[in-house]
């Protein structure tokens, strides 16, 4: 064997070894559940990620019964065993006064040991094509959240959110001020579109 051959070898044989190690990772990943928390006084585990089945899935498997029964599936598959079905809130409108801001309202939560749900953690920074996994590991990262909705569209989406939510690992404060500090620049002036009069879920208001 020539050393050419030999270091051919070699180098295909670490590159397989190398595919083999990351496919038995992402497949050891994928067969685990997703983390779990307390949620409040209630005593339940819940997953820390939830899924919203309102009208993002509604709209995407009403004529596709049996992808969507798959899709379900997969996520009970993977641990996830907090599910939001309503399929619209209706209107909605919140006064700028009396609302504080994140931190007052999840310190006041933690007093009170009520279970936070973490909503619209993706959408409204899609407007700025911001990350959508870093977005959600923001929400899951603050103190006193328990679980974070996110719709439910496709299984790719539901590998990588399930990718955030097991083993998590949370922002460290000053990671999660950068992000938060970014994440406004990059929204400044966008209105979500929950604020806005006559906002129905699933629904652009014009």
């Amino acid at each position: 064997m020539t050393r050419y051959q030999w270091n051919s070898n070699l180098f295909g044989g670490a590159i397989a070894g190398l595919i083999s190690r990351a496919a038995f990772i992402s497949a050891e990943i994928e067969s685990r559940p997703v983390d779990r928390r307390r949620f409040g006084r209630l005593g339940a585990d819940v997953s820390i990620l939830g899924r919203g089945l309102g009208a993002v899935f509604m709209e995407a498997f009403e004529h596709r019964l049996d992808a969507g029964h798959t899709l379900l599936e997969s996520a009970l598959a993977r641990g996830i065993n907090y599910w939001d079905t309503g399929r619209s809130y209706g209107p909605s409108w919140l006064p700028n006064r009396g609302r504080g801001t994140y931190d007052e309202l999840l310190a006041l939560a933690r007093s009170r040991q009520m279970g936070v749900i973490a909503m619209k953690t993706i959408r409204y920074g899609r407007q700025a094509k911001l990350p959508a996994t870093e977005l959600l590991r923001y929400a899951l990262s603050l103190n006193g959240v328990h679980t974070a909705v996110v719709g439910l569209d496709s299984q790719n989406h539901l590998n990588e959110d399930a990718a955030v939510a097991t083993g998590f690992r949370a922002m460290k404060t000053s990671e999660r001020f950068e992000f938060h500090r970014n994440v406004s620049t990059a929204l400044a002036g966008v209105v979500p579109p929950w604020e806005e009069r006559g906002y129905v879920d699933g629904r652009d208001v014009s």
